[in-house]
């Protein structure tokens, strides 16, 4: 997933920086980084150098006026947990190296978590998200049923309250890991494959 989908799902799915998170599939970070930076107002690409600074008339432009505006903006800490898991140990050493990187790992909690058995803590309800695996990334779509299956249980088990925004391959996979019909539909590409994305907005 490239930080650009991510950062729109987070935005379709209204996110907001004050309320926890929690990706039980994280794979190798992108969502809960994504989260991170917009949890301490990180502009994005504030650490790149555009073509667009060599223009004539935008060379006249004080860009390195505007990026120190915009780091005084960066808050220290994101205010509310924001946690992801997968069961996958390579998986979560790349969210942790990609963490390190965009220097957000210390904004994040990390777990080795399969779905069946992921926990909310004792946080208040706040976002789940997360971009299932997909027909391509497994051997069968029987293992697709029973994961929906596992996440729907554990949704609505331990995340009870929480909403959800949920990226699927399948339109028809929304209602079964979610636990029912999401209240808006987005159809979006990822990596060139056509993707929707379900966001449950009421907590139920």
């Amino acid at each position: 997933m490239r930080e650009t989908l991510a950062a729109g799902v987070l935005a379709l799915a209204r996110y907001g920086s004050d309320e926890p998170l929690r990706d039980p599939v994280c794979g190798s970070g992108t969502l809960i980084i994504e989260a991170a930076l917009m949890a301490r107002s990180v502009s994005p690409g504030l650490g790149r150098i555009f073509a667009a600074e060599r223009w004539p008339r935008a060379a006249e432009d004080d860009w390195s006026g505007r990026r120190d505006r915009l780091r005084c903006q960066i808050r220290p800490a994101a205010a509310a947990p924001i946690v992801g898991s997968d069961v996958n140990a390579g998986a979560l050493g790349t969210a942790r190296r990609n963490a390190r990187r965009a220097g957000v790992l210390a904004d994040l909690t990390l777990d080795r978590v399969d779905v069946a058995v992921a926990m909310a803590g004792a946080t208040a309800p706040g976002l789940v998200v997360g971009n299932l695996p997909y027909g391509v990334r497994v051997d069968a779509r029987g293992g697709l049923e029973a994961f929906d299956s596992a996440l729907a249980r554990t949704l609505s088990r331990e995340f009870s309250g929480w909403r959800r925004a949920l990226l699927v391959d399948d339109e028809t996979r929304l209602a079964r890991a979610g636990g029912r019909a999401p209240d808006r539909l987005h159809r979006l590409v990822n990596g060139g494959l056509p993707v929707v994305l379900g966001v449950w907005d009421g907590r139920r």
